[in-house]
Formats: structure tokens, C-alpha cells, sequence
């Protein structure tokens, strides 16, 4: 079985460059992600409930979020190095509420690594000019089953656009159905 461990480690508030609003600033919580595992893992998945982050930060804004990573395994290697990766993240409702559920992120991790991660988060001007804009990877379209209107339809493609994905969506919608 392939796992990622992750543990909270602390909270902090601290500014992150220059204090554009004095009266919120940035907080940060930091993990510990590790592979106990013998082989890398590139782009592993770490899925954090939104519930268990606001259990250290009660006042998380989950679509006010960056996640960025060192090379640093312990919190005194992290606090000395000056040079992080954002991570390609995520904030997903599960249940169609309009509530974030849990915070997704990738992270690459060699075998039996450990890397510190900060999840940065605060006022979402700030936040939002420092994520980056990330690179599509794959495009999706889902059509929910409507009782007594036919089947459910769902399309996902890697790597091609949304105009493709709905052109395939009204193909399958026309052909006749069994």
C-alpha cells in the first residue's frame, strides 16, 4: 500500500514580504510530508480535510490559500533556507454544499523523504498575486443523472479543450441509447 504521512506542526502569523495590510497578515501552518515507502513518488497526492486544518487554525480561509514546499525535512533546515516551490493545490466541496472539504496538493517525494510544506493563507489580494497560474493538465465536463431524463454523461480527456469536450458531450447525447 503506497501512503503519505503528513502531520501539523505548528501556526504561525507572519508577514510574507512587505505588509501590504497591517491589520491581517499572512499566517502560515507547517507540515511534515514524508514517503516511508522504498520507491519516489512523483506528484504524489496529499488530500488534507479542511477540518483537521482548522483545528490549528480556526480561522483558515481555504480559497485564500498557497502551498509551498522546501527541500528541508526538519523545521530548523526549513526556517534557513530562502528558496521554496509553490505546489500545484487545490480546494474541493465534496458534497455540493459551496464549502471547501478538504485541500489537495502534489508533491514530489524521493524514497523514505521527508519535506517540510507551508500552507500560506490570509488576504486573498495578497494570496492571489502570489499563487501562480498553473498549467492545464486535463479537462473535464460531468452532466448529472436527472431522474425520469436518461443517463448520466461524463467526459475527461487529458490534454485537450473544453470546446472538444463539449462537442464530444453533444456526440454522446445524440447516438441512440440501448
Amino acid at each position: 500500500m503506497k501512503m503519505i504521512c503528513f502531520w501539523i506542526l505548528w501556526l504561525t502569523a507572519s508577514a510574507f514580504g512587505g505588509s501590504a495590510r497591517a491589520d491581517e497578515p499572512i499566517k502560515n501552518i507547517k507540515l511534515v510530508v514524508s514517503n516511508p515507502s522504498e520507491a519516489a513518488r512523483a506528484a504524489a497526492n496529499v488530500v488534507i480535510p479542511i477540518s483537521e486544518i482548522r483545528k490549528v487554525a480556526p480561522d483558515f480561509k481555504p480559497g485564500a490559500a498557497i502551498v509551498t514546499s522546501s527541500d528541508a525535512s526538519t523545521l530548523g533546515e526549513d526556517a534557513s533556507i530562502l528558496q521554496t516551490e509553490e505546489l500545484p493545490s487545490q480546494v474541493d466541496d465534496l458534497d455540493g454544499d459551496g464549502k471547501a472539504d478538504e485541500l489537495a496538493f502534489q508533491i514530489n517525494l524521493a524514497s523514505r523523504q521527508s519535506r517540510i510544506v507551508t500552507i500560506s493563507f490570509g488576504d486573498e489580494d495578497r494570496i492571489l498575486r502570489l499563487r501562480k497560474d498553473y498549467k492545464q493538465r486535463s479537462s473535464a465536463l460531468f452532466s448529472r443523472k436527472t431522474p425520469g431524463h436518461g443517463t448520466t454523461v461524463a467526459v475527461f480527456r487529458t490534454g485537450e479543450d473544453m470546446e472538444t469536450l463539449i462537442s464530444a458531450l453533444r456526440r454522446a447525447l445524440q447516438s441512440p441509447r440501448e
